[in-house]
Order: structure tokens, then C-alpha cells, then sequence
């Protein structure tokens, strides 16, 4: 294949150490570096994806692109930014969010918006802001990763105590194998195939097969690396970004 090409500053970004990227159109790449807003790596081109000086400045963590074409942007103290052809919009507590310090993102198979603040969760459906918080049955106010079950729709939480939530029907469960302590700050979770859990969190990767925890990274020898993201491949593998590679 290609080589490998590394983009940071020397390339025009403001900063080279990235909070976040996300896929756009026509498979560009979209970054967010260190308080710098949102940027455009798009082949040889990169440029800020829009001139607003509001999105200019904000500190963005996290970026999430919705099925038609919305740019969610979770940001360290402003919320949660909107852009969408040179528009931007913004949600915050004052929109009903119930934390200004957003961390994560997801889409329900329904098209409901699953937004993780430092507060609480809110559901965002283009008109109004639900919430859940723990007075609902939420582990922690702080969500730290949410993913969607491809098969039923229900959705997985992972909170920065370790522990992971299974939300289906109104109904929290919590996994008995993740309050043990061994993942530490939950960052990532993907539903394999056969229903079970891949788990990315400060202190590695690990497989959760119903009560059964299997660390799989670091490997004997390595430093622990905190694992950040998994992307399911088209040939069933999995990409797993890590914390210095």
C-alpha cells in the first residue's frame, strides 16, 4: 500500500497534537488539534473548515459526523458546537446539556444523538434535549465512551471508574466484570459479532465475555498504553489507536 505519511505542524496544522479525528465527505479527514478548533486534512490541503472565529476558538475533544452529514463537536468548556455548510450552532446548559465539558458521541439506530458530558447524558433529536443522569440509573454522570448495539439498537456506557452499562428499554445493567478495577477509564467499547465486548481503557485492551475479563493489550514486556479508539474493519479485524501509536 501507500507509505505512511506523518501530518502534524510542519504541515500547516496549528498544532500536531489532535484531541479527536473523524471521517467527512468524500473521505476527507477531520481533526481537531489542540484549541484550535476543527481542520480539514483533505489530500495535500489542509485548512480550518470554516473561518468562524467562535469555532476558531474552541477547544474541541471530540468530533462526531451523524449519518446525514451533521458535525457534532464536544468541546472542553463550550458545549456541544453544530456545523453543517458554513452554519454552526451551539448546545449548551443553557439548551437544557447537562454539562458545558463534552467527551463522546454516538448515533442510535433510531437517529437519536447520544451526547457523554461531565454532567450527564443527554439525547439530542434535532428539536429538543432529553436527559439521564443517576437519578435515572446512570453509573456516573461523567460518560466517558457510548457505542450502539448493531444488532438491537441498545447502547453500551462506559464511565471513567471502569465500569460499563448495557441500556436497553428504558433498563440500566451493569456488567459485574467491569467493577473489579482492572479497566480504570473506560474510552472505548465495541460489540463484537458474538455479542461480546472489546474494551479500550487507560490501562489497555481487553476482551469482556460475560462475566470473564481478558487483557489483550499491552502484551508481556510492553508499557501499558491507554487504548482510545476501535474501528471495525470491512475483513473483521479491528483498528485499535492507541496512546503513542
Amino acid at each position: 500500500g501507500e507509505p505512511l505519511r506523518r501530518l502534524g505542524q510542519p504541515e500547516g496544522l496549528p498544532d500536531p497534537r489532535l484531541t479527536d479525528l473523524c471521517l467527512g465527505a468524500n473521505d476527507q479527514v477531520i481533526c481537531s488539534p489542540r484549541g484550535s478548533g476543527v481542520w480539514v486534512l483533505d489530500g495535500d490541503e489542509v485548512r480550518p473548515i470554516d473561518t468562524n472565529p467562535q469555532l476558531a476558538t474552541m477547544d474541541v475533544l471530540s468530533l462526531f459526523r451523524t449519518s446525514d452529514g451533521m458535525l457534532y463537536m464536544g468541546t472542553e468548556n463550550q458545549g456541544v458546537g453544530l456545523w453543517r455548510d458554513g452554519v454552526l450552532d451551539v448546545l449548551g446548559p443553557e439548551s437544557g446539556l447537562l454539562g458545558s465539558a463534552v467527551r463522546c458521541f454516538e448515533e442510535g439506530l433510531d437517529g437519536l444523538i447520544y451526547i457523554g458530558t461531565w454532567g450527564g447524558l443527554s439525547i439530542h433529536d434535532r428539536d429538543r434535549l432529553v436527559v439521564l443522569d443517576v437519578d435515572q440509573g446512570l453509573a456516573d454522570n461523567v460518560t466517558t465512551a457510548i457505542t450502539v448495539s448493531e444488532q438491537d439498537g441498545s447502547l453500551w456506557f462506559g464511565f471513567p471508574d471502569g465500569r460499563i452499562q448495557h441500556y436497553r428499554e428504558g433498563e440500566f445493567t451493569t456488567l459485574a466484570a467491569s467493577t473489579r478495577g482492572a479497566l480504570h477509564i473506560v474510552k472505548a467499547i465495541l460489540e463484537r459479532s458474538d455479542g461480546g465486548l472489546l474494551v479500550g481503557s487507560d490501562y489497555g485492551l481487553f476482551r469482556l465475555d460475560g462475566d470473564d475479563l481478558h487483557p489483550l493489550l499491552p502484551v508481556d514486556g510492553e508499557a501499558i498504553r491507554s487504548v482510545n479508539h476501535l474501528f471495525p474493519q470491512p475483513d473483521g479485524s479491528v483498528l485499535v489507536t492507541a496512546y503513542g501509536g
